[in-house]
């Protein structure tokens, strides 16, 4: 479609994410926001877009309200509990990046494509949070402790 028969929106979404291809992050920021702040009811995209720049400058906090707020307007699309979830896992946050996800699941119909994805992501996060906080306990337990049950055990069960 020639760029004069685009909408507005798709054409200034097309030059902000050209913006971004360029790594032109300054820009493309004004851009993205411009187009949120423009339109009554701007388009995911351009949210999405905003984080990805955010993101790309450092600004975590400012891409997770993103993220949070296209989740906030289309609750059964899984970008935003992608986008949200990213921003997430770059601030270490791994277990609401969790939380996040298994929301998505209970938003989002099983029959979706995204559906596999985010079940897929929030497995990967479920199981890096239980191994963050898996412990040996013999490294708890005082040092007679650890003794007293090792009497207990027979030479060949200590190695």
């Amino acid at each position: 479609m020639p760029q004069e028969r685009q909408n507005p929106i798709a054409r200034e979404l097309e030059q902000a994410r050209g913006l971004y291809q360029k790594k032109d992050y300054i820009q493309a920021l004004a851009r993205f926001t411009n187009i949120i702040n423009t339109y009554a009811d701007p388009p995911l995209k351009a949210f999405d877009g905003r984080a990805a720049v955010h993101i790309k400058l450092g600004n975590h906090p400012a891409a997770l309200q993103d993220g949070k707020r296209m989740i906030h307007l289309a609750k059964k699309d899984a970008k935003g509990y992608f986008r949200a979830g990213q921003v997430l896992e770059l601030m270490d946050k791994k277990d609401i990046a969790a939380s996040i996800y298994e929301y998505g699941l209970r938003q989002i119909p099983a029959n979706d494509p995204s559906y596999q994805m985010l079940q897929g992501l929030h497995n990967k996060m479920v199981n890096e949070c239980a191994t963050l906080r898996a412990v040996d306990p013999l490294t708890r337990l005082p040092l007679e402790i650890v003794l007293q049950i090792f009497r207990y055990l027979k030479f060949p069960q200590h190695v």
